[in-house]
């Protein structure tokens, strides 16, 4: 009786080591308050009749917070997660996050389509400028705003030009603007994944709290559910990054709403 007592510990131990991990990196941001913005709301909206959608692609670091953040924002039909900004001539196929990581010329960034007639485009700079969480020195997580034509190039400059600061130091100026004519929608795993990975660390805390804690209050036969339920968040998290994957490349569109076929070169910075 003491030897299978004794493998269900060693199994439920060795589950909770392994969501220890996800519950560890995710714990912090997933209860961080939404700054006045709710979490009920879907991740995308449809469109008033005749109006014609807008976009604006941001690099603002991580892109999982801002693009939850910024589909918040009123007038915003759509947010997501992708890469752009890599020379056109330097990459000869789609981007992966991988492939980012390595450094391949690509910033994570988030698109945003929006309703221009509730919304402007120096709104939407500002909120994402607000929840933006750039490195200056790492060209995957650089505050960048692509653009798609001259126009939209100057509008962003000037709107860098207000000069915003924030306590933390971080300023509008820091914003870089460069052409782009493709952004690649990051994979499905990246996509909404705080909405997604939310409920699981609260799942996953809870039991690990319930085995570790407070052992003797949970029958063993819960205790053995708890761990195939941690075993299964764990595979979960394995299967999206394993299997559900692909990049898609998406035309871009201006903020007048036409879409472009611009090539890719600097603009102002």
């Amino acid at each position: 009786e003491d030897l299978p007592r004794m493998a269900r510990q060693i199994v439920s131990i060795a589950a909770c080591v392994l969501a220890a991990g996800r519950v560890a990196s995710g714990f912090v941001t997933s209860l961080r308050p939404a700054s006045r913005l709710l979490w009920t709301r879907s991740s995308q909206r449809v469109a008033p009749v005749g109006a014609t959608p807008s976009e604006a692609i941001l690099g603002l670091g991580c892109f999982w917070d801002p693009s939850e953040k910024l589909e918040r924002l009123d007038g915003v039909l759509e947010t997501a997660c992708g890469y752009a900004g890599a020379n056109a001539t330097s990459v000869s196929s789609q981007p992966t996050y991988a492939s980012v990581c390595r450094g391949d010329g690509n910033v994570e960034c988030v698109k945003v389509t929006y309703d221009a007639d509730r919304v402007a485009l120096e709104d939407v700079l500002t909120a994402g400028f607000e929840c933006a969480k750039p490195s200056l020195v790492n060209r995957q997580y650089s505050p960048v705003v692509f653009v798609a034509d001259d126009a939209d190039a100057q509008r962003v400059d000037a709107w860098r030009r207000r000069d915003l600061r924030r306590n933390d130091g971080f300023g509008s100026m820091m914003f870089a603007v460069e052409r782009a004519d493709r952004f690649f929608r990051a994979e499905p795993y990246h996509q909404r994944y705080w909405k997604r990975w939310r409920p699981r660390y609260a799942v996953a805390g809870a039991i690990m709290v319930a085995q570790l804690v407070v052992p003797g209050l949970v029958p063993p036969r819960l205790m053995d559910l708890g761990t195939v339920v941690l075993l299964g968040i764990c595979g979960l998290g394995l299967w999206e990054r394993t299997f559900a994957s692909g990049v898609n490349e998406e035309p871009l569109i201006t903020s007048k709403g036409s879409p472009t076929t611009m090539p890719a070169s600097p603009a102002t910075s």
